[in-house]
């Protein structure tokens, strides 16, 4: 099955769409390059402005128009998935196969397969974890330069003589989305 995958919003966006391509690819899914030769469309969402929000439901309506003759599907992912689920699969003119909110990107392939099981079966999982961190995850980068920093980016030793340092890491997305993440950065 061939997913297209497109991003919009900030740097944390990106560097979740890197996640997010390399959880599917490992699952045996294939990015496409194109529109035209997708199977399923992902679109990695932000929710912080109302512009970015028309500018979504503005790019829905043209993937149904250009993918008109084809059976595929179309998920919303990120944080508008989280904070606008229930408007996002009942608005019938949008006809949203799937959200997956930013914590729940390890179900997408659960998901997507779903979604083809089932015609017209809603699916979504915007569930927010405080432990996960994707650490597991390595992402898939594109070739040439691009590396993604988090924002606010802090140590903080567990107690004094700790021998593990974790690193918090916590981003405007993160915060909108009420978490907070944590992992392990290296042991003394």
């Amino acid at each position: 099955m061939k997913i297209f995958l497109q991003t919009y919003g900030c740097q944390m966006n990106e560097y979740d769409s890197e996640l997010i391509a390399s959880i599917l690819t490992q699952e045996g899914f294939a990015l496409a390059k194109e529109l035209a030769d997708a199977d399923c469309v992902l679109l990695n969402t932000c929710a912080v402005r109302e512009s970015a929000q028309r500018k979504i439901y503005g790019q829905v309506h043209e993937i149904r128009h250009a993918l008109a003759s084809k059976n595929f599907r179309i998920g919303i992912l990120g944080c508008m998935a989280t904070s606008l689920r229930d408007e996002l699969l009942a608005d019938k003119s949008l006809n949203i196969d799937f959200v997956v909110g930013p914590d729940s990107y390890k179900r997408l392939p659960d998901l997507i397969r779903e979604s083809f099981a089932e015609e017209h079966h809603k699916v979504f999982d915007v569930t927010l974890s405080e432990f996960e961190t994707y650490s597991d995850i390595y992402p898939q980068r594109e070739k040439g330069v691009n590396a993604w920093g988090l924002a606010d980016v802090g140590f903080l030793p567990l107690a004094e003589d700790s021998e593990v340092i974790h690193l918090l890491t916590w981003n405007s997305a993160k915060r909108f989305n009420g978490g907070r993440g944590w992992r392990p950065v290296f042991e003394r």
